[in-house]
């Protein structure tokens, strides 16, 4: 994803104060503290937290962390649900259960209901054009029962212009990806669309820019042209930006492989570079792009300045924006979307405002099993699908750390994800993590899983093992970090 508005509109002479969406990536403190820091401008917290499986049974939960401080600041709390690993097959088989969705939905109410949130979003994505309709109905059986329960529903759409192509990656991006949703229906059955206009470029596609303003203009005008309220329309905006570099796995032989990077990446990558990114004012991003062992590598950045250019474009009779990913920002963007946000006066800003300074201490340790339980479920999926997010997020990275996997040793957190996590995915990894056992002792926490890996080797070997591991954790900047793993595992006998 790439993988929410509820609407709360302030009103202000002479114009409405345009809400603010912020995504955030599993749970934990660090998301707390994010939110709590920036609480003046944001009015929804919409974390990707819960996930459905074939058969309708939804899984997933929000630190209580989040929950409570988002009440005490009064800003709503909608998560996600998702297809894990946005996997087709999965999708379909929930589609075509009238008995699957039925329990999805009555999780859904039964979930929301008792944690109290304000309501939940679809990020169902990567489903074929053929199960549009059975896409739409599952929205509408959902948002029936929601809003009988007081939540409101809404949607995350990958926009489109309408145009199939004739290349065979586009006529696959149009019938999986982007010409699915029916979103007049959707407007019309929903509380609002949140229009996922970011991943113009991304790891399938040659190297570009995240959210081009031509192109990001051109997805909403198709939505408006379909007859979508604009009143109802969030616009997606990216923090993240993208890299890409030649790369080799024996799977796949050689490739370029594209990455969301945090902007935190984006300064390593300039440094070692030691190259100068240029501003693209059509685009509305900056390019860096230097030679590394006789190939180019391509940085598009999405910085303040990037930011800026696309709320200047911003039309005023949206209903706002929908930023992804939390943690993943450059410095100084938040300040471009208070300047935006208050270009007229917020009635909330100031009350926002005064509960965040009564916040602002450093939290002590917090001592609960979910915290580190969501943190190995994160993880777990990392692996399987490929995604060096998690790791990014959970690890605690410092210069010259190492990581040993498989009996090589890793230089920092890229190289783990790069040399292992990347290409075990590719593989086909599937990892399961039970019997969690967590313990507590001041600022040190760790966990113990029982594990099972399942994988096909590049040569044809099928692995299927079971054993156990062992995760340490430190409480560093009011957040559980991973400090060391160990892992052992053997065949099952047969």
């Amino acid at each position: 994803m790439f993988r929410l508005i509820l609407l709360s509109f302030l009103v202000a002479a002479p114009a409405a104060s345009q809400e603010v969406l912020i995504y955030a990536h599993g749970s934990g403190a660090t998301a707390v503290d994010s939110m709590v820091t920036h609480a003046d401008v944001i009015d929804i917290i919409a974390p990707q937290a819960f996930r459905v499986d074939t058969l309708g049974v939804v899984r997933g939960q929000v630190d209580p962390r989040l929950l409570e401080e988002a009440r005490r600041l009064d800003i709503q709390v909608i998560p996600l649900i998702v297809n894990p690993g946005f996997n087709q097959e999965l999708m379909h088989t929930v589609l075509d259960s009238p008995a699957a969705r039925q329990t999805a939905v009555d999780s859904m109410v039964a979930i929301g209901t008792r944690h109290g949130f304000d309501g939940w979003q679809f990020d169902f994505e990567n489903f074929h054009v053929s199960y549009r309709d059975k896409m739409t109905a599952f929205y509408a059986e959902t948002a029936e029962a929601l809003h009988a329960a007081g939540m409101s529903l809404s949607i995350a759409v990958v926009p489109t212009d309408g145009i199939t192509g004739e290349s065979p990656f586009a006529r696959y991006m149009a019938d999986n990806w982007r010409n699915m949703f029916d979103m007049a229906a959707m407007d019309s059955i929903g509380d609002f669309i949140s229009l996922m206009t970011y991943a113009q470029h991304g790891g399938a596609t040659a190297p570009g820019p995240i959210a081009g303003l031509a192109w990001t203009d051109r997805m909403l005008e198709f939505a408006l042209v379909q007859g979508v309220d604009p009143a109802r329309i969030s616009l997606g905006m990216p923090f993240y930006s993208g890299h890409w570099e030649a790369h080799h796995s024996e799977r796949t032989g050689l490739r370029p492989v594209g990455r969301e990077v945090p902007y935190r990446r984006v300064h390593e990558l300039l440094e070692a570079g030691g190259t100068t990114p240029q501003w693209l004012p059509d685009v509305g991003a900056s390019l860096a792009y230097w030679e590394q062992e006789g190939t180019y590598q391509w940085l598009f950045i999405e910085d303040g300045q990037a930011l800026r250019a696309k709320l200047e474009a911003f039309r005023p009779e949206l209903r706002g924006i929908s930023i992804w990913v939390m943690g993943a920002e450059a410095p100084g963007v938040w300040d471009e979307i208070r300047r935006w946000k208050t270009r007229t006066p917020d009635l909330h800003a100031q009350d926002h405002q005064h509960q965040h300074t009564e916040a602002a201490d450093a939290a002590a340790p917090v001592h609960d099993s979910a915290l580190l339980e969501a943190i190995l479920e994160d993880v777990r999926l990392g692996w399987e699908n490929g995604d060096g997010t998690p790791f990014y997020q959970h690890f605690l990275d410092w210069d010259g750390a190492r990581y040993f996997e498989g009996g090589g040793q890793n230089e920092g957190l890229e190289g783990l994800v790069i040399n292992h996590v990347e290409p075990e995915a590719e593989l086909g990894l599937q990892l399961g993590f039970s019997n969690i056992q967590t313990h507590f002792e001041g600022a040190f926490a760790w966990a113990v899983v029982d594990t099972e890996i399942k994988l096909t080797t590049s040569d044809g070997r099928d692995i299927h093992n079971t054993g156990h591991g062992t995760y340490l954790f430190r409480w560093v900047d009011d957040a559980w970090k991973v400090v060391h793993t160990q892992s052992a595992s053997r065949p099952i006998r047969r």
